[in-house]
């Protein structure tokens, strides 16, 4: 699963290296857009819960990883036995009931005056 996350951070800091530090800039961009931040946090999913979770979320994680894959390809980014090797990796962390992954949400509730 560790491969198909670094494919993931490949593309986007390929493509535009600020998307993976959006949270950080949250309050900025709201403010820009004239909105004054109230309260600014962060909140977890976790995608291991049971079975159904890790089901859900090795779906979703195939749907993105086929879809990103050949443009990983035609980027040089990835190799085609780098994808099918992360691919495998999610069919295994979601067949073992010990996995654990959590993701990351960042919030922020804001006003518009």
């Amino acid at each position: 699963m560790c491969l198909a996350l670094d494919l993931w951070q490949r593309w986007y800091e390929h493509d535009d290296p600020e998307t993976l530090r959006f949270g950080r800039r949250q309050s900025s961009i709201l403010r820009g857009h004239g909105f004054t931040p109230v309260w600014v946090g962060a909140s977890y999913v976790n995608h291991s819960a049971d079975a159904a979770s890790r089901a859900e979320a090795v779906a979703d994680a195939r749907r993105s990883l086929l879809s990103l894959g050949p443009q990983l390809l035609r980027k040089g980014l990835a190799t085609g036995s780098e994808i099918q090797a992360a691919l495998a990796g999610w069919d295994a962390w979601g067949n073992d009931p010990d996995a654990v992954y959590f993701r990351c949400r960042c919030e922020c509730v804001a006003r518009k005056d």
